[in-house]
């Protein structure tokens, strides 16, 4: 529930600073409220599995480590996921396609 409260509020911010005239600041103000919004949905994969404790500095720091190296680790499989298609053979086969009704 405090992380909807803390999301919510986020975005109330990075809506009213997006009302600002100029542009440099509402281009910073939806940079800002992306990055807000990317690591709210990537921080709960995370650390499902693990038990944290954001009431102390060293658990907070410990959730970070553990963020972070998960994070590398998930940039790592993309890196292998892209190595892998541009390696397939893409080319089409020698088969025909006969289209049903256009006969």
């Amino acid at each position: 529930m405090v992380n909807w409260i803390f999301i919510f509020a986020l975005l109330v911010v990075g809506l009213l600073l997006a009302k600002v005239k100029h542009l440099k600041h509402k281009s910073l103000a939806v940079f800002l409220a992306l990055i807000v919004l990317f690591f709210c949905l990537t921080v709960p994969p995370a650390v499902k599995n693990v038990d944290v404790n954001f009431k102390t500095l060293s658990g907070v720091v410990e959730t970070f480590n553990l963020y972070f190296v998960w994070l590398g680790h998930s940039f790592g499989n993309v890196k292998t996921l892209t190595g892998n298609a541009i390696k397939m053979d893409w080319t089409g086969n020698q088969s025909e396609v006969k289209l049903r009704g256009l006969g």
